[in-house]
């Protein structure tokens, strides 16, 4: 076997290493994929929420407009991330689709945009990714809105 002293020249650039280390990895992940009979998903569907604005009844009029720019800014990341999901890994990306701030029906809303994606996109093989962009509160302490344990919130 030969070995290479440190410092020495080998004639190889960095850039190959991480081009062979990478190449040496893939084939030991498809050679245990192929031992552990895993296949690789046939889609891949992407679904991002957030709210369309917030259900929030303790907000004041005056955080309206501070929460109406997070809300901007979470669209702005579920948008780039899309992107990522979608150019870099070509997986199918679904418009970002708003959680309506209607509190009585916002949860049945959701509920059933889901049941439509899954049963629309869901098929052995298929994998679906589910992006929520927002924050979540536990109000077991709080009790502001009756029995719920945690609200979504942007």
């Amino acid at each position: 076997m030969n070995s290479v002293r440190q410092g020495q020249d080998t004639g190889v650039t960095d850039d190959q290493n991480l081009l062979a280390a990478l190449v040496a990895q893939l084939n030991f992940n498809t050679e245990i994929k192929a031992a552990m009979n895993v296949k690789d998903y046939s889609t891949v569907t992407v679904l991002p929420l957030m709210w369309a604005e917030a259900p929030i009844p303790y907000l004041l009029a005056e955080d309206m407009q501070k929460n109406r720019a997070e809300l901007a800014e979470i669209e702005e990341e579920l948008s780039n991330l899309g992107d990522v999901f979608r150019d870099r890994f070509r997986y199918d990306v679904k418009k970002i689709w708003r959680i309506p701030d209607d509190d009585e029906n916002a949860q049945r809303l959701l509920n059933k945009k889901l049941i439509r994606f899954v049963n629309k996109h869901g098929h052995e093989g298929s994998l679906l990714i589910i992006l929520y962009g927002g924050h979540g509160v536990d109000t077991r302490s709080v009790k502001a809105r009756g029995d719920d344990d945690c609200w979504w919130a942007p």
